[in-house]
C-alpha cells in the first residue's frame, strides 16, 4: 500500500513555495478529521489510478483558520491531487493556471520521463475539485461537471488530469481525457 504524507508536500511540489504547500497540507488534515478520519487514514484511488493510500499527517492541525467547508475541500482535494499526480503519473505540478482556461494547474513531465524537455515545460492541464461530504451520485456529477468545464482548454491538445476528492468516504476519482 502506497502511503502520502501530507507533511512531504512541498518536497512533491518544489516549483511553489513551502507555505502554500504547508497550507494545502493542513487544509487537508482538517477536511480529513472534520469527517473524523485520523493519521494513516486509508484512502481509496479509483479512475485512472486504482490503488489503495495511506494519508498521514505529523502536525496537529489549527482549525479556527479555516472554517469554511467549501475552502476545507478544495485546499485539501488540492493537497491530494498533488500527491496522486506526483505519484501515480509522469507528471510535476509546475504551474497555476489563470482563471477562465478550464483547468487549475499546469503539468510538466517529470525530469526522467522520456518526452520530458526543459524548453516545453507545461504538457498537461490539471482540474481538482474537492467534496467535504457526498454521495457517490455527487462525486460523479462532479466529475461530468470537471469534464466539461476543461473543454475551453481541449484546443491546447494536451491531456487534462481531473481529480475530485471525497473526505467523508474518503476516495478519490482521477480522470484521464
Amino acid at each position: 500500500m502506497n502511503k502520502f504524507n501530507l507533511d512531504d508536500l512541498p518536497d512533491l511540489v518544489p516549483a511553489f513555495s513551502e507555505h502554500q504547500m504547508l497550507f494545502y497540507a493542513e487544509a487537508c488534515a482538517i477536511a480529513l478529521e472534520s469527517q473524523q478520519h485520523l493519521s494513516g487514514v486509508v484512502f481509496q484511488l479509483e479512475g485512472e489510478f486504482h490503488d489503495w493510500v495511506q494519508v498521514h499527517w505529523r502536525k496537529k492541525p489549527t482549525k479556527t483558520g479555516l472554517t469554511d467547508s467549501r475552502d476545507l475541500a478544495e485546499f485539501g482535494a488540492i493537497a491530494l491531487a498533488f500527491c496522486i499526480v506526483t505519484k501515480f503519473s509522469e507528471y510535476d505540478v509546475v504551474e497555476q493556471s489563470v482563471l477562465g482556461n478550464g483547468f487549475d494547474y499546469w503539468l510538466g513531465y517529470t525530469e526522467t520521463a522520456p518526452k520530458h524537455n526543459p524548453d516545453n515545460f507545461l504538457n498537461a492541464r490539471l482540474e481538482v475539485s474537492g467534496i467535504l461530504k457526498g454521495s457517490n451520485r455527487d462525486v460523479a456529477a462532479r466529475l461530468r461537471q470537471k469534464i466539461r468545464q476543461t473543454g475551453v482548454s481541449d484546443y491546447l491538445n494536451i491531456p487534462a488530469i481531473i481529480v475530485i476528492v471525497e473526505f467523508s468516504k474518503p476516495i478519490s476519482v482521477t480522470f484521464v481525457k
